[in-house]
């Protein structure tokens, strides 16, 4: 009879171990899982211990917390940036209407003063003729 796909399979582990159900297990462990030296060569460089490893989450989150108080700063600095460049842009304006206003009535006392100067001319040369 042909076993279908569908039907459960009943592995054999007498065929993968040497251990009989009931025995204790065997400690001859096959080669091909054990290389003979233990576990591997020198954890040291591979893993670390969790006291190892605790210190430097507690180093990580040191550092961590105050990235988080650093930006927590800037944050509370963006108000005083924000007001100290209105304030500069504001005198700035006051500048430039100072410098406007001069031109203006030094524009017009020059041409006020040439006008009256063009005017005297005029009659002077005229009384004078």
């Amino acid at each position: 009879m042909q076993e279908r796909p569908s039907e459960t399979k009943i592995l054999n582990f007498n065929r993968r171990t040497n251990n009989i159900p009931g025995n204790p297990a065997d400690t001859n462990i096959p080669p091909m899982y054990n290389n003979g030296n233990g576990g591997g060569g020198n954890m040291n460089d591979k893993y670390v211990t969790k006291e190892y490893l605790n210190a430097k989450i507690e180093t990580i989150d040191t550092k961590i917390d105050a990235l988080s108080k650093h930006i927590d700063d800037k944050f509370e600095q963006i108000p005083n940036v924000i007001e100290n460049s209105i304030l500069k842009e504001r005198e700035f304006q006051r500048e430039q209407q100072k410098e406007t206003r001069r031109f203006f009535w030094g524009t017009i006392i020059i041409g006020g003063i040439s006008a009256v100067a063009g005017v005297v001319s005029v009659i002077v040369s005229l009384v004078l003729r």
